[in-house]
């Protein structure tokens, strides 16, 4: 898969054998000895690589430590509140009560520069978060978080200290209840044209935490892959998860199969001591991939026909088409790709003086 950089610039080593423009980061988030980088077009990827090093690798000109576990790409902030950044994604990062005068300090020394930023955050803004009410702010309604589906328990709330939330204010807390279930659906109407060539990719990042307390409560998130009569294509368990001490980082790049039309975003909860069920949940975000667009044969016939095409739009120079029926180029007719692929029963024919051009 092609991931194309936002702009032509010099690469940086980061690890792991790799190189990547600064500007393709979004923000990286320390683990310890590990990094997770989250990145614009590309899956996150976790390398053996401390923060403070790839800090220094990055530079302090466009890179900004607004917490001990976060350095953020300044072209990616959209605004900052009281205590935290918010960036063009929609994901809220706090920033730590001791650097908040040095990061008002630096964004504002940015503002006069902010027009040269404009191109990359608009490339940023393109990552939206298609969760709704991501992480717990939203308030109540009748008591209930909205646009999530209690599916198992009815005391699903918002929690906002002891602990404190990953991020913000508030968290998703299950209440009492030996088990329960927190659900959300997300339509995909606006992918079907990458999806069912499987050309697409979601790319889901969330934190869990538990209760201090010996048996411990469990977190646990499933993502599953829906077709239109809500039938499950693929399930993806992510795992079961404990951590008392901080929050844990949960993140997986997932390839959807074709004909998903909704992705679902379980949250469960597994109580194994005292009253309360204390798996926690929270910053919870769901990306679609950037993808170089993909152009499929839905039935046999002429290439400059919409109806041959899936979606009804005949290819341009950037798309990579797969022909998996019998079609033909008119006479005198310039066809135009990225790239195309021949699936089986797939051809093509050409007539008097047609033409198949790839790229620009």
């Amino acid at each position: 898969m092609n991931y194309p950089p936002i702009a032509q610039e010099p690469s940086v080593h980061i690890g792991a054998y790799t190189s990547v423009p600064p500007t393709e980061i979004i923000f990286c988030e320390g683990d310890r000895n590990y990094t997770h980088v989250h990145f614009a077009h590309r899956p996150m990827m976790t390398l053996s690589v401390t923060m403070r090093v790839l800090h220094e690798r990055l530079g302090e000109a466009n890179f900004l430590r607004v917490n001990r576990s976060a350095l953020v790409n300044k072209a990616a902030i959209a605004e900052m509140d009281a205590d935290a950044v918010v960036l063009h994604n929609g994901l809220v990062l706090p920033v730590a009560r001791r650097r908040l005068s040095f990061v008002r300090r630096s964004l504002e020394v940015m503002k006069p520069q902010i027009f040269l930023l404009l191109v990359f955050a608009t490339t940023f803004s393109e990552a939206q978060n298609l969760i709704k009410n991501p992480d717990c702010e939203l308030p109540l309604i009748a008591g209930k978080i909205s646009f999530w589906t209690e599916a198992l328990g009815t005391n699903w709330t918002t929690r906002s200290d002891d602990p404190t939330a990953q991020s913000g204010s508030n968290y998703f807390f299950a209440g009492e209840g030996v088990e329960a279930e927190l659900s959300q659906t997300i339509q995909l109407d606006d992918y079907k044209c990458s999806i069912d060539p499987e050309n697409q990719r979601f790319n889901f990042t969330g934190y869990t935490r538990s209760w201090n307390q010996k048996p411990t409560d469990e977190s646990q998130i499933i993502i599953e892959m829906l077709n239109a009569n809500d039938a499950v294509l693929q399930s993806d368990d992510l795992g079961t998860f404990n951590t008392i001490s901080n929050w844990n980082f949960v993140s997986k790049s997932i390839q959807s199969p074709a004909l998903t039309k909704k992705i679902k975003i379980r949250l469960l909860s597994h109580r194994k001591n005292g009253d309360n069920n204390d798996g926690y949940f929270d910053s919870l975000s769901l990306v679609a991939e950037k993808n170089l667009p993909a152009t499929i044969t839905v039935k046999s016939g002429n290439w400059n026909d919409p109806t041959v095409w899936l979606c009804g739009q005949v290819p341009g120079s950037t798309d990579a088409v797969v022909i998996r029926h019998v079609v033909a180029l008119p006479g005198s007719y310039t066809a135009h790709a990225g790239q195309v692929a021949y699936e089986a029963g797939g051809s093509l024919s050409m007539s008097t003086n047609g033409k198949l051009q790839l790229g620009n």
